[in-house]
Protein backbone atom coordinates (compact mmCIF):
# COMPACT_ATOMS: atom_id res chain seq x y z
CA UNK A 1 0.00 0.00 0.00
CA UNK A 2 1.60 3.41 -1.60
CA UNK A 3 2.00 6.59 0.90
CA UNK A 4 -0.68 8.57 -1.53
CA UNK A 5 -3.09 5.09 -0.91
CA UNK A 6 -2.70 5.41 2.73
CA UNK A 7 -3.33 8.83 2.86
CA UNK A 8 -6.61 8.36 0.53
CA UNK A 9 -7.87 5.86 3.04
CA UNK A 10 -7.08 8.18 5.83
CA UNK A 11 -8.58 11.38 4.27
CA UNK A 12 -11.96 9.23 3.22
CA UNK A 13 -12.46 8.03 7.07
CA UNK A 14 -12.57 11.91 7.94
CA UNK A 15 -14.68 12.82 5.26
CA UNK A 16 -16.84 9.70 5.43
CA UNK A 17 -18.56 10.84 8.84
CA UNK A 18 -20.40 13.89 7.63
CA UNK A 19 -22.53 12.04 4.65
CA UNK A 20 -22.70 9.00 7.79
CA UNK A 21 -24.23 11.16 10.56
CA UNK A 22 -26.36 13.09 7.96
CA UNK A 23 -27.56 9.66 6.79
CA UNK A 24 -28.12 9.20 10.66
CA UNK A 25 -30.41 12.04 11.02
CA UNK A 26 -32.36 11.35 8.51
CA UNK A 27 -32.85 7.69 9.74
CA UNK A 28 -33.42 9.25 13.27
CA UNK A 29 -36.30 11.62 12.42
CA UNK A 30 -38.21 8.56 9.95
CA UNK A 31 -38.20 6.72 13.24
CA UNK A 32 -39.26 9.40 15.23
CA UNK A 33 -42.23 10.32 12.56
CA UNK A 34 -42.82 6.63 11.15
CA UNK A 35 -41.79 4.08 13.70
CA UNK A 36 -40.78 0.86 12.51
CA UNK A 37 -37.42 -1.34 14.29
CA UNK A 38 -35.84 -0.98 10.97
CA UNK A 39 -35.62 2.76 10.59
CA UNK A 40 -34.09 2.73 14.04
CA UNK A 41 -30.98 0.23 13.44
CA UNK A 42 -30.58 1.88 10.33
CA UNK A 43 -30.10 5.29 12.32
CA UNK A 44 -28.14 3.29 15.21
CA UNK A 45 -25.89 1.59 12.73
CA UNK A 46 -24.90 4.97 11.09
CA UNK A 47 -23.98 7.20 14.15
CA UNK A 48 -22.34 3.73 15.25
CA UNK A 49 -20.18 3.88 12.04
CA UNK A 50 -19.93 7.66 12.16
CA UNK A 51 -18.31 7.27 15.51
CA UNK A 52 -15.82 4.81 14.46
CA UNK A 53 -14.54 6.82 11.63
CA UNK A 54 -14.04 9.35 14.41
CA UNK A 55 -12.10 6.90 16.29
CA UNK A 56 -9.74 5.40 14.05
CA UNK A 57 -9.12 8.47 11.18
CA UNK A 58 -6.11 9.67 13.30
CA UNK A 59 -5.06 6.36 14.68
CA UNK A 60 -4.44 5.14 11.15
CA UNK A 61 -2.93 8.47 10.15
CA UNK A 62 -0.06 7.72 13.27
CA UNK A 63 0.05 4.28 12.11
CA UNK A 64 0.79 5.24 8.61
CA UNK A 65 2.66 7.73 8.82
CA UNK A 66 0.46 10.29 6.96
CA UNK A 67 -0.58 12.75 10.00
CA UNK A 68 -1.04 16.01 7.61
CA UNK A 69 -1.77 19.64 8.48
CA UNK A 70 -5.25 19.35 6.43
CA UNK A 71 -6.06 16.33 8.63
CA UNK A 72 -5.24 17.93 12.11
CA UNK A 73 -8.13 20.83 11.08
CA UNK A 74 -10.70 18.83 9.07
CA UNK A 75 -10.60 16.24 11.84
CA UNK A 76 -12.24 19.15 14.22
CA UNK A 77 -14.53 20.33 11.98
CA UNK A 78 -15.59 17.15 11.25
CA UNK A 79 -16.36 16.43 14.69
CA UNK A 80 -18.32 19.40 15.17
CA UNK A 81 -20.72 18.49 12.55
CA UNK A 82 -21.41 15.56 14.36
CA UNK A 83 -22.20 17.50 17.40
CA UNK A 84 -24.02 19.94 15.47
CA UNK A 85 -26.28 17.00 14.25
CA UNK A 86 -26.24 14.56 17.25
CA UNK A 87 -26.77 16.38 20.57
CA UNK A 88 -29.87 18.52 18.97
CA UNK A 89 -31.68 15.32 17.94
CA UNK A 90 -30.70 13.62 21.27
CA UNK A 91 -32.22 16.84 22.99
CA UNK A 92 -35.75 16.17 20.80
CA UNK A 93 -36.19 12.89 20.96
CA UNK A 94 -35.86 12.79 24.93
CA UNK A 95 -38.20 15.47 24.82
CA UNK A 96 -40.56 13.40 22.33
CA UNK A 97 -40.05 10.77 24.63
CA UNK A 98 -41.68 12.91 27.83
CA UNK A 99 -37.79 13.16 29.66
CA UNK A 100 -37.73 16.64 30.16
CA UNK A 101 -35.36 16.54 32.53
CA UNK A 102 -33.18 14.69 30.80
CA UNK A 103 -33.60 16.98 27.51
CA UNK A 104 -32.81 19.74 29.75
CA UNK A 105 -29.25 18.00 31.29
CA UNK A 106 -28.73 17.49 27.68
CA UNK A 107 -28.93 21.05 26.31
CA UNK A 108 -26.48 21.96 29.09
CA UNK A 109 -24.24 19.63 27.79
CA UNK A 110 -24.59 20.39 24.25
CA UNK A 111 -23.87 24.28 25.13
CA UNK A 112 -20.66 23.15 26.86
CA UNK A 113 -19.52 20.59 24.17
CA UNK A 114 -20.10 23.37 21.24
CA UNK A 115 -18.36 26.03 23.48
CA UNK A 116 -15.47 23.92 24.55
CA UNK A 117 -15.16 23.13 20.58
CA UNK A 118 -15.43 26.42 19.67
CA UNK A 119 -12.90 27.78 21.96
CA UNK A 120 -10.31 25.30 21.47
CA UNK A 121 -10.53 25.96 17.70
CA UNK A 122 -10.26 30.13 18.60
CA UNK A 123 -7.13 28.57 20.56
CA UNK A 124 -6.08 26.77 17.60
CA UNK A 125 -6.35 29.60 15.43
CA UNK A 126 -4.07 31.68 17.50
CA UNK A 127 -1.66 29.24 17.79
CA UNK A 128 -1.33 28.86 13.96
CA UNK A 129 -0.28 32.41 13.45
CA UNK A 130 3.14 31.52 15.47
CA UNK A 131 3.12 27.96 13.15
CA UNK A 132 2.24 26.36 16.99
CA UNK A 133 1.15 22.14 16.35
CA UNK A 134 -2.44 22.26 16.15
CA UNK A 135 -2.92 18.80 16.48
CA UNK A 136 -5.09 17.18 19.19
CA UNK A 137 -3.34 16.34 22.76
CA UNK A 138 -4.25 13.46 24.97
CA UNK A 139 -6.75 15.39 26.75
CA UNK A 140 -8.85 15.83 23.47
CA UNK A 141 -8.34 12.35 22.53
CA UNK A 142 -9.74 11.08 25.93
CA UNK A 143 -12.45 13.13 25.55
CA UNK A 144 -13.38 11.80 22.28
CA UNK A 145 -13.67 8.54 23.37
CA UNK A 146 -15.99 9.07 25.99
CA UNK A 147 -17.76 11.50 23.95
CA UNK A 148 -18.75 9.21 20.97
CA UNK A 149 -20.19 6.07 22.52
CA UNK A 150 -22.02 8.20 24.71
CA UNK A 151 -24.14 9.37 22.41
CA UNK A 152 -24.59 6.22 20.67
CA UNK A 153 -25.53 4.92 24.65
CA UNK A 154 -27.93 8.23 24.90
CA UNK A 155 -29.36 7.60 21.69
CA UNK A 156 -30.31 3.78 22.60
CA UNK A 157 -31.43 4.68 25.67
CA UNK A 158 -33.48 7.53 24.40
CA UNK A 159 -34.92 5.82 21.22
CA UNK A 160 -34.44 1.93 21.52
CA UNK A 161 -38.52 0.03 22.06
CA UNK A 162 -39.01 -0.71 25.19
CA UNK A 163 -38.71 -4.76 24.95
CA UNK A 164 -35.20 -3.44 23.50
CA UNK A 165 -34.39 -1.23 26.38
CA UNK A 166 -31.59 -2.28 28.87
CA UNK A 167 -29.52 0.40 29.58
CA UNK A 168 -29.73 1.84 33.23
CA UNK A 169 -30.44 5.39 33.65
CA UNK A 170 -28.16 6.15 36.41
CA UNK A 171 -25.11 4.55 34.18
CA UNK A 172 -26.28 6.85 31.40
CA UNK A 173 -26.16 9.68 33.72
CA UNK A 174 -23.13 9.05 35.18
CA UNK A 175 -21.57 8.47 32.02
CA UNK A 176 -22.82 12.02 31.10
CA UNK A 177 -21.46 13.67 34.39
CA UNK A 178 -17.91 12.26 33.75
CA UNK A 179 -17.41 13.53 30.02
CA UNK A 180 -18.55 16.97 31.68
CA UNK A 181 -15.87 16.68 33.84
CA UNK A 182 -13.33 15.49 30.60
CA UNK A 183 -14.82 17.94 28.45
CA UNK A 184 -13.62 20.87 30.98
CA UNK A 185 -10.41 19.00 31.57
CA UNK A 186 -9.74 19.20 28.04
CA UNK A 187 -10.49 23.30 27.79
CA UNK A 188 -7.98 23.74 30.78
CA UNK A 189 -5.54 21.64 29.30
CA UNK A 190 -5.62 23.43 25.83
CA UNK A 191 -6.08 26.71 27.64
CA UNK A 192 -2.82 26.11 29.30
CA UNK A 193 -1.19 24.24 26.16
CA UNK A 194 -1.44 27.49 23.86
CA UNK A 195 -1.81 30.25 26.73
CA UNK A 196 1.60 31.76 26.22
CA UNK A 197 0.06 31.95 22.31
CA UNK A 198 -2.67 33.62 23.41
CA UNK A 199 -0.78 36.17 25.72
CA UNK A 200 1.88 37.46 22.86
CA UNK A 201 -1.14 37.93 20.71
CA UNK A 202 -3.15 40.13 23.22
CA UNK A 203 0.50 42.21 23.89
CA UNK A 204 0.14 45.76 22.48
CA UNK A 205 3.30 46.40 20.01
CA UNK A 206 5.86 48.96 21.06
CA UNK A 207 4.30 52.38 19.40
CA UNK A 208 6.21 53.65 16.28
CA UNK A 209 8.22 56.70 17.01
CA UNK A 210 6.35 59.72 15.64
CA UNK A 211 7.59 61.43 12.39
CA UNK A 212 9.48 64.50 14.02
CA UNK A 213 11.33 62.24 16.43
CA UNK A 214 12.71 60.03 13.65
CA UNK A 215 13.33 63.37 12.14
CA UNK A 216 15.24 64.49 15.31
CA UNK A 217 17.39 61.14 15.49
CA UNK A 218 18.19 60.75 11.65
CA UNK A 219 19.74 64.64 12.49
CA UNK A 220 21.55 64.14 15.17
CA UNK A 221 23.10 60.76 13.72
CA UNK A 222 24.31 63.23 10.83
CA UNK A 223 25.69 65.53 13.59
CA UNK A 224 27.57 63.20 15.14
CA UNK A 225 28.89 61.58 12.43
CA UNK A 226 30.29 64.96 10.98
CA UNK A 227 31.98 66.15 14.58
CA UNK A 228 33.51 62.67 14.14
CA UNK A 229 35.95 63.23 11.89
CA UNK A 230 37.01 66.93 12.75
CA UNK A 231 37.49 65.42 16.54
CA UNK A 232 39.59 62.87 14.68
CA UNK A 233 41.64 65.67 12.57
CA UNK A 234 41.89 67.86 15.80
CA UNK A 235 44.13 65.07 17.51
CA UNK A 236 45.89 64.44 14.72
CA UNK A 237 47.24 67.89 14.16
CA UNK A 238 48.02 68.00 17.84
CA UNK A 239 50.32 64.99 17.49
CA UNK A 240 51.94 66.46 14.74
CA UNK A 241 52.64 69.39 16.81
Amino acid sequence: MTTASKLRFVTLLTAARFPLVLMFFIGAVLYERHGGIGFFFMALILLMLSAITDLFDGYFARRFGVVTAFGAYADPLMDKFFYLSTLPLLIFVATKQNHIAHAVALLVLTLFFLTRDQWVSFLRSIGAMYQANGGANWSGKVRTCVNLPLICGIYYYEAAPAHLQFLNPWVVHGFEIIAFVLNAVSGVVYTRQYWPYLRRSADTPDPAPPAEAQVRQIEESARTATAAPSRSAAVRAKVAQ
